[in-house]
């Protein structure tokens, strides 16, 4: 998923620079079938499944059960960062699922490189649709922490996002998945810097997007 991952990586990357800088200063501080036509004569009910004249028909699209059990996605965006960012979809019920969102990489800021890690999941329902294709609304609930050292400065982040976002999912009878949502969370995080004998912390906390653009292979 991100995305929330966006804005916390932003977040982050802005703060521990800026404290490895101070610190460097001086100074640093996711209808039923018509019954058939009554007839003159006593007839006997169709089979289930089955219209006038016995002919088989085909339940609603979103009644058919999903023939994929597990999606397995990436963000292509983070890759800008970059950041590899992988989200595992398991689904526990034609139209519930749960998700674990993993991911990694370096970010440059400047002469600085900050090292980024984030964990986290979603819990996702299908109110329109099932776990093949449909509509979603989840839960989405990711850790991210990051850590950086400079000229005898080592800094260290961590960031905490929460929040619900609605999307849709479609995955094609060959296996590409695609899988978007938007929502918005509560993000809250905090950067330390220290020299050795002088330390400096600082902290945000906000409202932020939930953007999660996925591409990847449903099983």
């Amino acid at each position: 998923m991100k995305r929330t991952p966006f804005a916390l990586v932003f977040a982050i990357a802005s703060l521990v620079p800026a404290l490895a800088a101070a610190q460097a200063a001086p100074e640093a501080a996711s209808a039923p079938a018509t019954a058939p036509a009554a007839a003159p004569a006593p007839a006997s009910e169709p089979a289930p499944g089955t219209a006038n004249g016995g002919q088989e028909t085909s339940p609603p699209a979103n009644a058919r059960e999903p023939k994929r059990t597990v999606s397995v996605t990436f963000s292509p965006f983070h890759l800008a960062l970059p950041i590899f960012e992988v989200t595992a979809e398991v689904k526990v019920h034609p139209k519930f699922s749960v998700a674990a969102i993993g991911g990694g990489g370096t970010v440059k800021s400047g002469d600085l490189r900050i090292q980024v890690y984030e964990v986290g999941g979603q819990l996702r329902a299908y109110p329109l649709g099932n776990f093949d294709s449909g509509m979603t609304v989840a839960l989405e609930a990711l850790y991210l922490g990051a850590k950086a050292s400079s000229n005898g400065i080592s800094a260290k982040g961590a960031g905490l996002s929460i929040g619900p976002a609605i999307g849709y999912k479609h995955a094609f009878d060959f296996g590409l998945t695609l899988d978007g949502q938007l929502g918005i969370s509560y993000l809250a995080a905090r950067a330390t810097a220290t020299d050795g004998t002088t330390s400096a912390s600082d902290s945000e906390s906000r409202i932020g997007p939930i953007l999660n653009l996925n591409a990847g292979w449903s099983f």
